[in-house]
């Protein structure tokens, strides 16, 4: 379902936090990563993890917002839901409530997966989070490439294309 953009995204989006961190930027496997050979069920070892699973978690406490239509259509396959992880890790978690998740993310030794608490309303994983996390992978994917200054060169503030170009 994710292709390789969506790994490399993640990919550098994680060693961003890695050089913005006041732990310095330690060489890692996740920066020599090469997460591009082979097809789906051959690539090497990286997935994508839904923080908030694809399968709901209908236990009362779970730490999720409800899956409702809004919840599925605008939220689940956000990028803000996501994070690059071993096959390992990410079997590991599943369907787990979100209490289970984020105590293993804590420990984790991926920059991104730690951040998750950054995000985390009353100790759930909701929408707002969600759009949060999303907002900031956005924001990073923008300057990183230098899109946020192309875009206005190109867009006037109607998005209209303009002229001066």
């Amino acid at each position: 379902m994710y292709n390789n953009l969506t790994r490399y995204v993640l990919k550098r989006y994680e060693i961003y936090l890695r050089r913005e961190s006041k732990e310095g930027y330690p060489e890692d496997l996740i920066c020599r990563m090469d997460i591009y050979k082979g097809d789906e069920k051959e690539r090497t070892g990286w997935w994508i993890e839904h923080i908030a699973p694809e399968a709901e978690n209908t236990e009362e406490d779970s730490g999720y917002d409800k899956y409702d239509e809004d919840f599925i259509n605008n939220y689940l396959h956000s990028i803000g839901n996501l994070l690059l992880t071993s096959d390992k890790h990410n079997i590991s978690l599943g369907n787990e409530k979100f209490s289970i998740k984020i105590a293993s993310y804590k420990k984790s030794s991926m920059f991104h997966h730690k951040e998750i608490e950054d995000f985390v309303t009353d100790n759930k994983w909701t929408k707002e989070s969600i759009r949060k996390r999303r907002d900031k992978i956005i924001e990073f994917v923008l300057n990183e490439w230098g899109l946020e200054h192309n875009l206005s060169r190109i867009c006037n503030t109607k998005g209209e294309k303009n002229g001066s170009d």
